[in-house]
């Protein structure tokens, strides 16, 4: 056999390995096109979430991502076992509102995506959930349900001395000394854009969000409360002697002096809805319960009882 037949089948060899090493390495994506689950999650929540404004991005302190908006500051704890703190900016006097994670979800520490969103992702592929705080000072937990054996009921918790209460129109306010939280409507989606029926359901002193998906459901569902937080000086509750007061008022005058001592904000709103806060007292004391009022964005009223409600 002549040297070149030999150097011949010598290259045809080494090509034969190139040839394999290329199929082989073909499958492999490089370590940079690997899909980043912080990134994926932010993605897809901008692709199916309602737009309620702009994230914001915060500063790492090292045990948080501290988020201001305004005269709100959110820092969101980069331990997941650690509670969202909403504060306000100039006076800590102010008071402040706690909400923790799901109890449902078991989630690493925090990272953060390119656009604000905090992501804690789900190693076991559960549940993963993601918190933005957006222009305006809305803040969001987002649950992400991977697929149907992940959960599907997300139970929030608060700050002790904080309860959830419902109003007549179905929406929630978590009221506390510190001040108060609006909630807006739930919603959740799935993968395709699609609603998915969602409620709020309030146990005990914990707001939980149940997610009804059908056979149609395209997972991962996006679910989501998103609430703005008031200081105290904004919605006042009234004690069970008061709400009576209010029911039994005699007129709009009547109703407004009661109220005018809880908080002199009261003054400026109330002659125009007295009659809706009587009818709302009178609800509440039916129900053995009692009044609580807000001011911010628009005057609403809702039954609650706990500690102060005596």
């Amino acid at each position: 056999m002549s040297n070149t037949t030999n150097k011949i089948r010598a290259w045809q060899v080494a090509l034969g390995f190139a040839a394999a090493g290329s199929l082989i390495l073909a499958g492999i994506a490089p370590a940079s096109a690997v899909e980043d689950p912080t990134e994926s999650t932010a993605q897809l929540i901008g692709a199916v979430a309602p737009d309620q404004g702009e994230v914001l991005f915060g500063t790492d302190s090292s045990t948080a991502i501290d988020v201001e908006s305004g005269q709100i500051r959110v820092s969101v704890p980069t331990d997941p076992s650690q509670p969202i703190i909403v504060s306000a900016t100039d006076d800590a006097a102010k008071g402040q509102f706690a909400i923790s994670l799901p109890t449902e979800v078991n989630v690493g520490e925090a990272t953060v995506a390119t656009d604000g969103t905090v992501v804690y992702t789900n190693a076991t592929g559960g549940a993963d959930a993601a918190v933005q705080v957006l222009d305006g000072g809305t803040a969001r937990i987002q649950t992400i349900t991977n697929d149907t054996s992940g959960p599907h009921e997300f139970t929030y918790n608060f700050a002790e001395g904080y309860t959830p209460v419902e109003a007549e129109d179905g929406s929630i306010a978590v009221v506390g000394d510190g001040g108060f939280s609006l909630f807006e409507a739930a919603w959740a989606r799935d993968a395709n854009g699609a609603d998915v029926a969602t409620r709020y359901e309030i146990r005990g002193n914990s707001l939980v969000q149940v997610l009804e998906p059908t056979a149609d459901t395209a997972y991962p569902i996006v679910a989501d409360p998103a609430w703005n937080w008031h200081a105290a000086a904004w919605g006042a509750k009234f004690n069970k002697a008061e709400t009576r007061d209010i029911s039994n008022a005699a007129g709009s005058a009547a109703v407004c002096l009661i109220m005018a001592k809880a908080s002199p904000v009261f003054a400026a709103t109330c002659a125009g809805v007295a009659t809706y806060y009587i009818g709302s007292a009178s609800l509440a004391k039916g129900r053995g319960m009692c009044l609580f009022v807000s001011v911010v964005p628009a005057p609403i009223a809702m039954s609650y009882k706990d500690g102060d409600c005596y």
